[in-house]
């Protein structure tokens, strides 16, 4: 399948040992129809700090707030000190966040855990969306007979406009056939 996009991004070495592992530039890594290109993979926060003043560009105020990434204000991969500040700093936004998450723990946990699962972060592991009012898996796959078949639950989008990018689409009357 030939590459759709380009994706430039911000991923640096320094930030964590999962992203130090990252290539500068990746061919389907994240996602099979991108490449993944991260110029400053290697830069250190001295270089990128330096770039900024150097060329006059307008830092974020989060970092001024004692943040050395900006991203995600509530960030599952995200440090207790981390929090501690976007708590601090941006408590409205926080607020609301807070909300969702309890919203989506009071569907997901039984009663005695919603306290300690919220404040330990528990929130933040991936379980797919599962227990989210629009969450989970709504793709099945059926394999047998030499065949694949999926069926989607409440799909989002036109489902057969969207496997254009898979290749060829062949119709029948009872099926689609992606060659």
């Amino acid at each position: 399948m030939p590459v759709k996009v380009v994706v430039f991004d911000g991923v640096r070495a320094e930030e964590s040992s999962r992203r130090a592992k990252y290539d500068e530039v990746s061919v389907g890594a994240k996602n099979i129809s991108q490449i993944n290109a991260s110029p400053i993979h290697k830069w250190n926060n001295a270089e990128i700090y330096c770039y900024l003043l150097k060329n006059k560009i307008i830092l974020n105020n989060a970092y001024r707030k004692g943040l050395f990434r900006v991203g995600c204000m509530v960030c599952p991969m995200s440090s207790d000190w981390y929090d501690s500040i976007t708590g601090i700093c941006y408590p409205n936004e926080n607020r609301e966040l807070r909300t969702i998450i309890e919203n989506y723990v009071a569907n997901a946990k039984p009663e005695k855990e919603k306290k300690k699962y919220i404040e330990n972060g528990g929130w933040k592991t991936r379980s797919g969306g599962r227990d989210l009012p629009n969450g989970g898996n709504r793709v099945s796959e059926h394999i047998g007979d030499n065949t694949i078949s999926f069926t989607m639950k409440e799909p989002l989008q036109d489902w057969l406009e969207v496997s254009k990018i898979l290749g060829v689409i062949t119709e029948f009357s009872f099926c689609h056939v992606f060659e």
